[in-house]
């Protein structure tokens, strides 16, 4: 496989994994495994830019949506307290 089908498979694959995330880890902390996982794969070699954006993005969007939107965000099985 080319470098550019190698990276998108391995995106696919992350995102597919993200999916079976959602429901054990719930939205936020999902997201952020997500994130980190993604970007080490399409931003190497800067790793704490990728921590920043996978930590500040979800906790954006989770402010944004529960607090000031009042929407709710997908529920976790462990009980976490988001």
């Amino acid at each position: 496989l080319s470098s550019f089908w190698r990276i998108t498979l391995v995106v696919a694959v992350l995102s597919g994994a993200f999916v079976l995330l959602l429901e054990i880890l719930g939205g936020p902390l999902a997201m952020v495994v997500y994130m980190l996982a993604t970007l080490a794969v399409l931003n190497p070699g800067r790793p704490m830019q990728n921590v920043a954006i996978s930590i500040g993005l979800p906790l954006a969007l989770f402010l944004l949506f529960d607090r000031w939107l009042n929407a709710s965000i997908p529920p976790d099985a462990l009980g976490l307290p988001w």
